[in-house]
């Protein structure tokens, strides 16, 4: 989902990728070097928790996921 964010006089383009998926057991987590945790979390807790530090645009489409999600 491309979210535009004005800085200053211009403005930058960001893509966020979220993924929605059931799983059964979750497993270790491996990470690269690159990265330094990583946790799992419902759409709604997810869209709590990023509130504050993403765009609107962003939480409000993330918001929408976790309202039509229908895993069974």
């Amino acid at each position: 989902m491309p979210v535009r964010i004005v800085t200053g006089d211009t403005d930058v383009g960001l893509i966020f990728s979220v993924y929605l998926a059931e799983v059964n057991e979750i497993s270790e987590v491996r990470l690269s070097k690159e990265h330094t945790e990583a946790r799992w979390f419902v759409p709604s807790e997810a869209t709590r928790l990023l509130g504050s530090r993403y765009p609107k645009e962003f939480i409000e489409k993330l918001a929408r996921i976790d309202e039509t999600a229908q895993i069974s």
